[in-house]
């Protein structure tokens, strides 16, 4: 069997299910678990005591331990992977899931269950983990054989980031974390999911026939993760159009010191359409763009008002709006090939774009000025008034008899 990769059973060591975890952990990269442990999670502790290279970042509770996970994960753009303590540490856990499941951000999550053999006579915190982790999850399922673990693990990890990425959910039993196996560990699949988007030359004629001035973009979270910051930039430099965020974003996919920016969209549909209605087109970059949080009457989209998207995720596409041009892809891929198109596409307007971007900075300078003033006229207007509240008496009086106290009295107050 020399040189054909394949390895004889025996010449595998037999390691417990824990170990064969942490063994797959460490191949797919992962250094950190975010957890909060208790008793069928003692066969995780045990064999972490042989693993330095993975830290156990402990928290007192479960909804702390997922945030920091999911803050792990936005921040390194890497899955976070999370250890609740059975059907309670589960339960605790679940608002901060659902925030996950939200914002799309990928994590593995796993739960310590009880020993299978005796699940029948209903121990001390056993429960449905399975069933209680599903609404919040992309798919849930329970490991039932230590064999089992390098592939289900494995398809976690790819799970949680393919589009759209989210929490996936591992139920760990005692007694297959206990249990010796000698499984072998394959080897790290490579899998590209940067799609190009189909349709695009003639996503860029339709954009492009828009009046310079009448295409609003929505900056959604899907950019971040994408990695697609510098091309929506440019992309909203193209047509010197204004860019919005969604209603409740997860993420800030563009600068918002950009003269561009206008923030984020309202959280009523009745307050979107408003917005939108100055435009005839609007443009979304990633899913849930048009998402509204407080209920109104009527649709976030005027009827004089086109939908354009780009999103990897196609459950949203068209999903709420009728739309022009909907387009599956790689935010960052597809703008790469869309944005050289668009070049030459736009090179008739450059002058009334190259005006929108002039009059954009402009207006963004102005209410810049404006910011810095307010404060100095609500100060010279408060000394003129005198003080409104017992703090800023407080103040006005430690001020009026600051000037008569010695240095040593006043490194004892407070440092104005």
């Amino acid at each position: 069997m020399a040189g054909t990769g394949i390895k004889r059973l025996d010449a595998i060591e037999a390691r417990r299910g824990a170990a064969v975890l942490l063994e797959v952990l460490r191949s797919e990269g992962c250094r950190y678990i975010f957890g909060n442990p208790g008793t069928t999670e003692l066969a995780l502790m045990d064999a972490l005591s042989g693993a330095p290279d993975i830290s156990y970042v402990w928290g007192l509770q479960e909804a702390s331990v997922v945030a920091m996970a999911d803050g792990y994960a936005n921040a390194s753009g890497r899955p976070g992977f999370v250890n609740l303590h059975t059907a309670g540490g589960l339960g605790h856990g679940m608002g901060a899931l659902i925030n996950a499941q939200v914002s799309n951000t990928p994590l593995v999550v796993t739960a310590g269950q009880q020993d299978m053999r005796h699940n029948l006579t209903d121990p001390l915190l056993s429960g449905d983990l399975v069933k209680i982790a599903g609404p919040a999850m992309k798919w849930a399922t329970e490991i039932i054989n230590p064999d089992q673990i390098p592939v289900l693990v494995r398809r976690a990890f790819h799970d949680c980031t393919a589009a759209p990425s989210g929490p996936v959910f591992l139920s760990l039993p005692m007694n297959v974390m206990e249990q010796m196996s000698t499984v072998e560990i394959a080897a790290v699949s490579t899998i590209d999911r940067a799609a190009v988007a189909g349709s695009l030359d003639r996503l860029s004629d339709m954009l492009a026939a828009i009046k310079p001035g009448r295409l609003a973009l929505i900056a959604g979270d899907e950019i971040s993760p994408s990695g697609a910051s510098a091309e929506t930039v440019a992309l909203a430099e193209a047509f010197g159009t204004p860019v919005f965020g969604s209603s409740w974003p997860a993420h800030i996919p563009f600068p918002t010191s950009h003269p561009l920016w206008r923030g984020n969209l309202p959280t009523k549909a009745s307050e979107i359409r408003g917005i939108l209605e100055s435009y005839d087109a609007v443009f979304g970059l990633g899913a849930k763009s048009l998402i509204t949080i407080l209920y109104s009457e009527g649709p976030a989209v005027p009827s004089t008002c086109k939908v354009f998207q780009i999103s990897s995720d196609v459950r949203d596409l068209g999903r709420t709006y009728a739309t022009e041009l909907s387009c599956m892809g790689d935010i960052k891929a597809s703008l790469m090939v869309l944005l050289p198109m668009l070049d030459r596409k736009l090179a008739h307007n450059r002058a009334a774009i190259a005006a929108l971007r002039d009059k954009a900075a402009t207006e963004r300078d102005a209410r810049r000025a404006a910011r810095n003033k307010a404060p100095v006229a609500r100060e010279a207007g408060a000394e003129h008034r005198g003080p409104r509240s017992f703090e800023q008496r407080a103040v006005q009086e430690y001020r009026k008899h600051d000037a008569h106290q010695s240095p040593q009295a006043r490194s004892c107050g407070i440092a104005w």
